[in-house]
């Protein structure tokens, strides 16, 4: 058991660890994540399913416990769990990045109706 820490320290732990995992909803705790290099397992009602659509992780059934065992199971295969956890992080560098959404969202401000 960890206690909350702050934010910025929050690489920390997500460096120090393999794999991450969110059984609920939304979070951008969940890109931090994937800039680290993890992983994903995420709710398949979290409404950001599409956050391992890059061979990056898996989506688990929302109170399934045994589901979610299985997902883990997968990633204890070292090579697929170090391809997903690259996957993560280039997803991040090529598209979630803030230079990439700023103009994102500058394309959308601009566009003639």
């Amino acid at each position: 058991w960890q206690a909350a820490v702050p934010n910025h320290e929050l690489y920390k732990f997500y460096c120090a660890a393999d794999v991450a995992v969110w059984p609920r909803g939304a979070s951008i705790s969940q890109r931090e994540a994937m800039a680290c290099g993890l992983p994903l397992i995420i709710s398949e009602h979290s409404m950001v399913t599409d956050l391992v659509s890059y061979e990056n992780g898996f989506v688990m059934k929302e109170g399934q416990a045994s589901h979610l065992a299985g997902q883990m199971k997968k990633l204890l295969e070292p090579v697929l769990r170090q391809r997903m956890g690259s996957n993560s992080r280039k997803v991040v560098e090529e598209h979630l990045n803030w230079r990439t959404i700023a103009k994102q969202f500058i394309d959308i401000v601009n566009k003639p109706d």
